[in-house]
C-alpha cells in the first residue's frame, strides 16, 4: 500500500476516536446515567438500533468503485432522527457497522480502522449538527435534508480519498464511480431511517422491536444493490 494511503488510513481512524471520546466528555453521560439517559429509554433504542445495524451490515456488497456499499445508512439516520445523543450515534456508527471480514485476514488492519474512523465522523458530524439546530427538539424537515446530504459528503468524499490513494487512481474518478452506482441508495435508506425512528417512538419497548419487520423490506433493497 503506498505511505500515503497508509498516513491517511491512519489519520481518519485517530480523528474518528478523537471525535467520539470529544462527544463523551462534552456530554459526560455519567453526570446523569439516570435521570437522562435510563429515565429517557435511550438504552433499549439505542439496542435496537444497533442490532438493526449490525443485521443490515454483516455482509457489505462489493461496489465497482472499489468500496463497500451496505444498508446500514438506514438505521443509523434512524439514530440521528430519533435523535440520539451525538455520542450515541457514533458509538452505533463505529461498532455497528463491523462486518463478517476478520482484520488482518480478509481485511488490513489500517482498512478496518479507517472504517470505524470514518463512520464515526460521517454520522457524527451531521449528528451534532442536527442536535445544534434542533436545540434538544426533535429534528425539522431541513435539518433531516441537512444531515442527509452531510452523511453523503462525508461518507463519499472520504471513501472516495481512500480508493483513490489505495488504487492509485483519480479522486474524482472514484467519487464519480461511488455517485453512479450508490445515488439511489442515499435517498431511499434515509427515507427509511425515518420511518425507523417514528416507530421506535411507540410507548412500549415490545411495540418498538416492530422495527425488525423492516429488514425484510432492507434485505430486498440490498440484493437490488447487488
Amino acid at each position: 500500500m503506498p505511505r500515503l494511503a497508509t498516513i491517511y488510513l491512519r489519520l481518519i481512524a485517530v480523528l474518528g476516536l478523537a471525535a467520539w471520546v470529544g462527544a463523551i466528555a462534552w456530554y459526560a453521560p455519567w453526570d446523569h446515567f439516570g435521570t437522562r439517559i435510563l429515565a429517557s429509554g435511550l438504552v433499549p433504542t439505542a439496542a435496537i438500533l444497533l442490532g438493526l445495524t449490525v443485521l443490515s451490515t454483516l455482509s457489505p456488497v462489493p461496489t465497482r468503485g472499489g468500496g463497500h456499499l451496505s444498508v446500514g445508512i438506514a438505521p443509523l439516520f434512524a439514530a440521528i432522527v430519533f435523535p440520539l445523543p451525538p455520542w450515541m450515534v457514533m458509538t452505533l456508527a463505529a461498532l455497528g457497522t463491523i462486518d463478517q471480514r476478520i482484520p488482518g485476514r480478509q481485511i488490513p488492519w489500517n482498512q478496518f480502522l479507517f472504517n470505524r474512523g470514518q463512520f464515526t465522523l460521517s454520522f457524527g458530524i451531521p449528528s451534532i449538527v442536527v442536535t445544534a439546530i434542533a436545540g434538544g427538539a426533535p429534528p425539522s424537515a431541513t435539518s433531516m435534508i441537512v444531515a442527509a446530504l452531510l452523511i453523503y459528503l462525508l461518507n463519499t468524499g472520504l471513501m472516495s480519498m481512500a480508493i483513490g490513494l489505495i488504487r492509485n487512481v483519480s479522486v474524482f474518478a472514484a467519487a464519480r464511480a461511488a455517485l453512479w452506482s450508490n445515488a439511489l441508495t442515499w435517498v431511499g435508506l434515509p427515507l427509511i431511517g425515518i420511518l425507523i425512528a417514528r416507530l421506535l417512538h411507540a410507548p412500549r419497548f415490545t411495540d418498538q422491536l416492530v422495527v425488525f419487520l423492516l429488514y425484510g423490506p432492507l434485505l430486498i433493497y440490498r440484493a437490488s444493490i447487488q
